[in-house]
């Protein structure tokens, strides 16, 4: 008789985060952004007030079996816990993407909608934690047991669509062709036929790009409220 151990439990994607997905994250307690000090390896991780600049947006990108890397969209660097310690008060800065435990996070969506960061460099026993519940700028990030405290816990907000303006119309020019995305005729109406054609500065050749709510992107002529779409949804 063979005797099958049970098989683990698939880890998934945590709820409410979008893969590629640009966030502040900010901490329950002090409503503070985290940060990188500066785009330096080994440069240290900490809160501060928002400000909106590049330091304190993180890219979150899932890496399967429920993991994360988390990368500081200012100088590219991975949020990172210091030479993988398991300990308490584990320090956490940025590094170049190395790949091993040191970057990689699961994120726990808590019951009340806050999000705690746990470590695999901890084997997930611990999270990430500003240390004794600062609510000053400069409050340093570490690794901590997890007790569920305030300081344990985050918000993530989605940042705007990085250099995409709102109101602003854009030209979307073919990389191998260099022509660009043009609906036939100029003519404002469902089922009309989007090409390639060459440069003319037409409205026609004009379209707005604007965020769905799933952090995806849909392209809107700026000859009326029409969007690009694929026929039938055909995949091929």
């Amino acid at each position: 008789m063979w005797v099958y151990p049970e098989a683990a439990a698939a880890v998934e994607e945590t709820p409410g985060i979008h893969n590629f997905g640009v966030y502040w994250i900010k901490n329950v307690n002090s409503g503070k952004c985290i940060q990188e000090a500066v785009p330096l390896d080994g440069a240290n991780v900490f809160q501060s007030t928002y400000n909106g600049y590049n330091y304190q947006k993180w890219l979150f990108t899932y890496n399967g079996n429920g993991i994360y890397i988390i990368k500081n969209m200012n100088s590219g660097r991975m949020m990172d816990i210091y030479n993988n310690a398991p300990d308490n008060n584990a320090n956490v800065n940025v590094w170049q993407n190395n790949g091993t435990d040191a970057q990689f996070f699961r994120i726990r969506r808590n019951t009340d909608g806050t999000y705690s960061f746990l470590t695999k460099s901890s084997n997930f026993s611990k999270v990430l934690d500003i240390d004794h519940g600062s609510m000053d700028d400069g409050g340093n990030l570490l690794q901590f047991t997890d007790q569920g405290s305030a300081n344990q816990k985050f918000t993530l907000e989605l940042c705007p669509a990085m250099g995409i303006e709102e109101n602003a119309t854009y030209f979307i020019k073919n990389v191998y062709s260099g022509r660009y995305l043009d609906v036939s005729g100029g003519i404002d109406a469902n089922m009309q036929n989007v090409f390639t054609y060459a440069y003319n500065g037409n409205s026609s050749m004009r379209w707005k790009i604007l965020r769905n709510s799933n952090n995806t992107y849909k392209l809107r002529s700026a000859l009326g409220n029409r969007v690009l779409d694929v026929t039938g949804s055909n995949l091929d």
